[in-house]
């Protein structure tokens, strides 16, 4: 396959799932005590979310809610 160049595009009649392209950073930021996240994609650069909690199970949830309504919105 050839690379494009500078001023060219791949064009491509197969959809990709932005599910599979998915990034999520989890971290404890001591200043504030919370979990923090972001959730991003680099084929899909629309794609930047972020939380935070005070408890890691509830960041986690909002996180796999938000890969779930991405999914839906994928549809």
């Amino acid at each position: 396959m050839e690379t494009p160049g500078k001023n060219e595009e791949i064009l491509s009649t197969t959809k990709i799932s932005t599910i599979n392209d998915m990034k999520i950073q989890l971290w404890y930021s001591t200043t504030v005590s919370r979990w923090r996240w972001t959730l991003t994609s680099d084929f899909d650069q629309s794609i930047m979310e972020a939380g935070d909690s005070e408890d890691l199970r509830d960041a986690m949830s909002d996180i796999a809610n938000t890969v779930e309504w991405l999914l839906d919105k994928e549809d």
